[in-house]
């Protein structure tokens, strides 16, 4: 009964249907769309993308059947079996994202997978799943999970699985999507799984489910049924005893999906799109490069989604994933009539229609074209004040007025000769005509009289590109050699040397303000402001540096050509770029994906692009003329999300969280971040830097890596922010603690060890240096003690040596003289006495010359060292001990002062010898060599044990010896053995020989 009713219905509706089918509108200006394609060979792991899905973190997830893959705009990332431990098979189909965040991913055998934190999970049916198949995954009302599988559904609470309906045809179960529940249909009948309980629909008529290809529950609760069989039917409110819509879309549809605007959107297996936009379906195909059966089939559409940023994405059968991007940009070209695409010059008559030059010329006029193969070679156009139009070319120059044309090029022949090229045509407020050439500018006047100006009468350059007339009535003109303007008398010329960017300049540009904007071929843009110029180039943010034309549109954008295409700069940054208020400027660029067939436009020949009366603006091209609404340009406002992703220090990935450590030694550092936004990523833009190490952000363009080839130890933070394609930018960004590990000996702990040590160190030198310094007093102490004991055995010796020798000889003589003063009779005997006086003080002047000599030798002072060592050797040997030397000549050899030290050197041994050795021979050698005296004194005597040195005695007369070196900072040496001698070696530092 239901069906029947159903059958009825539609044969009342379906006219209705076709009143809102689909109409393809005649209107160029409707909106189109460019499909970007991505495939295998631009990172997908295989080309049936089968979902598609913008997780809460921004990225993209698609699922294909070699892996799962996300995407930031730049990359694909893919997960599979191979790289991912979780993951159990490859051919992932269904996706979902639970409210908690966890990604939820459905494979054709290898179960469920749930990736959440960075890790993979699956559930098979091992642990519960009714069946490997996972066709489907949804949520409830409730917020869990859903889950359709081969053979039955069930739902997935705390990771334990409960089967809620077990299918009757598992092999011709297909389900469907809903905002919550879940809808699925076989053979038989239509189900609906919704706040806990199953809904049964009978099938049969129009809506028999054998037939059935797709079901969409809208927002609005309206069902959408699409057929393989061909057709679209629409359930208000899901009710299947509603009337029944019908679209007669005669495709097989595969996908279906909602907008945020409440657009319906569906997918074909023949690659058609078909978007219902105010009633009415429009179709939308990708240009196919084969007609044949597979590919077609492989464009198929089997997965819709729309972004954050409102952009539509498709996942084919065997095409990869597509990306509608909605051209701003119409072109008109051979295609819509005009008579050429190499577009040169557009211009905008009074009355209305627009002009194109293209070798001949064309009038666009109420959406048709009117060509003129009458004018050839067409370079430049303009209007003069009666509505005649002017066409100059190569060797040539056309009026057209009244729809017919008349040669006026001959006062230019006649000027110029042959082989000239008119790039500009500029009738002034005064009446008379000015043409730019490749041979220099020429006026013609109301008369007919013609005059040239050339660089010999000051202009900058003969090459005259362009020609602009300021309120003043001045003449700014454009030449290949620089800029130059004209008050009637004479020019004035600006180029590179006084602050122009560019001496090729192709376009001029005066705004409301009076600022002069300067566009050139191949250096970029300048803007003219109270005698300054600002150049803004590539370096500073423009998109390039060619600026054939600048027009500005009603919201302060400034619109430029190039041979790259189209670009605008807001005016307001530009003006806050040369107060010095930014670094960098932001270009939107505009190419084939916004709707132009080739990127290259044409400038050097005027005008070469125009702002018409609506607001559009149209551009020169080489392949045909591009109009764009600024108007209808939408400003994405949404900024990029901001993730750091991975970190590599010496070229080996590092984990981390939100602190990314590096041990020491570690020196190169790459940290890898993204921006997640969708629309043209090329032209996202970052900049970062490292807090700490320096202050100052990094501008890195669409780069998405910062390098540090070395990061001192300390702490700091890695900051990165990101501009969407639009300039909108994410301030709060991303950032990461950057620690650096010092090395040991760079930590608190290590200095503060050194200085433990150090203080140790220093306390242990300091004891020491007490402990020698304590010493060397106790040795000075001895010393002085032996000095004192020497000086008193001197003493001593001298006293005796006076009281028994010198003394008693003056008794001697004292008593002979009393003896001699009593026998003054006696002459003999006195005379006898007076003998002996004289012979005892002989003996007296004999001791004291012994005694004068022993305090120091006269023969030091009258003969020097060597000669008085030698005299004191000579004296010294006797029959008990003969004494032999050997000695080189050494005076001078020492200072005057010293030598008594030498000669007291050898004096000692040679007493020591005398007094202890009993020594029957000792031999004296004294060599003088380069630098150094070197005495050896050896004795055959009785020897003595060397470490029983005492400080008296033979012991007193080593140490004086020893002593004495010291002083010269010497070298003495003893080697003795009891019984077999003694050997005492010297070297005594000396003057050079």
């Amino acid at each position: 009964m239901h069906a029947k009713r159903i059958q009825n219905f539609f044969l009342q509706n379906w006219l209705c249907g076709l009143a809102i089918g689909v109409i393809c509108a005649a209107n160029i200006y409707a909106d189109k769309y460019h499909f970007d394609s991505r495939d295998t060979d631009s990172g997908l792991p295989q080309n049936s993308v089968k979902a598609i899905l913008q997780t809460g973190d921004g990225y993209f997830w698609f699922t294909t059947l070699d892996g799962a893959v996300r995407y930031d705009g730049a990359k694909f990332t893919v997960f599979n079996t191979a790289n991912s431990p979780g993951i159990r098979s490859n051919r992932f189909a269904s996706m979902y994202e639970s409210a908690n965040g966890a990604l939820w991913l459905g494979t054709e055998d290898g179960g469920l997978t749930r990736y959440q934190n960075g890790e993979f999970h699956s559930f098979s049916a091992d642990e519960g799943l009714p069946h490997n198949l996972v066709k489907t995954i949804a949520g409830d009302e409730n917020g869990e999970l859903l889950v359709g599988t081969h053979n039955a559904v069930g739902r997935l609470k705390n990771d334990a699985f409960e089967i809620l309906f077990k299918q009757p045809n598992p092999d011709r179960t297909y389900f469907g999507k809903s905002p919550s529940g879940l809808w699925f249909w076989d053979n038989t009948a239509y189900y609906r799984l919704k706040n806990g309980i199953l809904e049964t629909h009978p099938t049969g008529g129009a809506l028999n489910s054998e037939y059935t290809s797709v079901i969409f529950e809208d927002r609005a609760g309206d069902l959408w049924i699409g057929r393989r069989d061909g057709g679209l039917y629409k359930l208000k409110g899901g009710d299947f005893q509603s009337p029944l819509q019908y679209f007669p879309l005669r495709e097989n549809f595969t996908s279906a999906f909602q907008d945020r605007q409440g657009q319906m959107w569906f997918g074909t297996a023949s690659g058609a799109l078909y978007v219902l936009q105010n009633e009415r379906f429009v179709e939308l195909i990708e240009p196919q490069e084969s007609s044949t059966s597979d590919a077609i089939a492989g464009n198929g559409i089997i997965s819709i989604y729309q972004d954050r940023e409102g952009t539509i994405w498709c996942g084919t059968f065997a095409r990869g994933l597509k990306q509608l991007n909605r051209e701003i940009i119409t072109v008109l070209t051979t295609s819509q009539g005009l008579i050429s695409g190499n577009v040169s010059a557009i211009l905008e008559m009074s009355a209305g229609e627009i002009w194109i030059a293209a070798n001949n010329v064309s009038r666009y006029k109420d959406g048709k074209f009117t060509n003129y193969a009458e004018a050839k070679a067409a370079f430049a156009l303009a209007e003069d004040r009666e509505g005649a139009l002017w066409i100059g070319g190569i060797d040539g120059l056309l009026g057209f007025k009244d729809d017919k044309f008349a040669d006026l090029g001959e006062p230019i022949r006649k000027l110029l000769g042959i082989n000239f090229e008119i790039y500009d045509i500029h009738p002034d407020r005064a009446g008379n005509v000015w043409f730019g050439t490749n041979k220099g500018l020429i006026r013609l006047d109301g008369d007919g009289a013609t005059k040239l100006f050339t660089t010999r009468d000051g202009l900058a350059g003969d090459n005259v590109k362009i020609i602009y007339e300021d309120a003043n009535g001045d003449l700014w003109i454009g030449t290949y050699g620089g800029l130059s303007r004209f008050d009637g008398e004479s020019f004035v010329n600006f180029n590179e040397r006084n602050g122009l960017s560019g001496n090729r300049v192709r376009s001029i540009y005066e705004d409301a303000s009076g600022t002069f904007w300067i566009g050139t071929y191949d250096r970029g843009l300048n803007r003219f402001r109270d005698g300054k110029f600002t150049n803004y180039t590539t370096a500073v943010g423009l998109f390039n540096d060619g600026v054939f034309q600048i027009l500005e549109d009603r919201r302060g954008n400034l619109w430029m050509s190039s041979n790259r295409g189209i670009y605008r700069v807001a005016k307001s940054q530009l003006e806050d770029y040369a107060a010095g208020k930014i670094n960098l400027v932001t270009s939107v660029a505009y190419g084939k994906q916004d709707g132009l067939l080739n990127t290259e436009c044409n400038g050097g020949t005027q005008p070469a692009g125009v702002k018409t009366k609506d607001g559009r603006l149209w551009f020169p091209t080489q392949d045909g003329a591009a109009v764009i609404d600024p108007e209808a340009v939408s400003i994405n406002p949404l900024p990029p999300p901001v993730v750091i992703e991975s970190a590599l220090i010496d070229r080996e990935s590092a984990a981390f969280s939100d602190e990314l450590e590096i041990a020491p030694g570690k020196n190169d550092l790459e940290i890898n971040y993204t921006a997640l936004s969708f629309i043209k990523p090329e032209q996202v833009r970052f900049r970062y830097k490292l807090e700490g190490l320096n202050d100052d952000w990094v501008e890195a363009g669409n780069r998405r890596a910062a390098y540090y080839s070395y990061v001192p130890p300390g702490e700091y933070k890695f900051r990165v922010v990101a501009a969407n394609s639009d300039g909108v930018w994410n301030e709060s960004g991303a950032m990461i603690r950057v620690v650096v590990q010092p090395p040991f000996w760079r930590t608190w702990w290590f200095a503060a060890l050194i200085v433990c040590s150090l203080v140790g160190l220093g306390f242990l030198i300091y004891n020491r240096r007490v402990a020698v310094l304590k010493r060397a007093h106790h040795v000075q102490e001895a010393f002085s003690r032996r000095l004192i004991e020497s000086q008193e055995q001197d003493r001593k010796r001298i006293a005796a040596e006076l009281h028994d020798g010198l003394g008693q000889s003056l008794v001697i003589i004292k008593n002979r003289a009393v003896l001699s003063l009593t026998a003054r009779e006696n002459y003999e005997r006195a005379f006898e006495q007076l003998d002996e006086i004289a012979g005892a003080a002989t003996e007296a002047l004999n001791e004291v010359k012994e005694i004068t000599y022993n305090l120091r030798p006269y023969q030091l002072d009258h003969l020097g060292l060597t000669k008085a060592i030698e005299s004191m050797l000579r004296r010294a040997s006797s029959d008990a001990t003969e004494f032999s030397f050997e000695i080189d000549l050494i005076d001078g050899r020492f200072p005057e002062d010293s030598e008594i030290n030498v000669y007291r050197i050898v004096q000692e041994s040679v007493n020591n010898i005398i007094k202890h050795a009993s020594a029957s021979l000792a031999k004296i050698r004294i060599k003088g060599c380069e630098r150094t005296v070197e005495i050896t004194i050896e004795d055959n005597g009785k020897g003595f044990n060397t470490g029983k040195i005492r400080g008296n005695g033979g012991g007193f007369g080593l140490l004086g010896i020893a002593e004495r070196t010291r002083i010269f900072d010497g070298v003495f040496e003893v080697h003795s053995t009891v019984g077999r001698g003694t050997v005492i070696s010297i070297k005594l530092p000396a003057n050079q020989s």
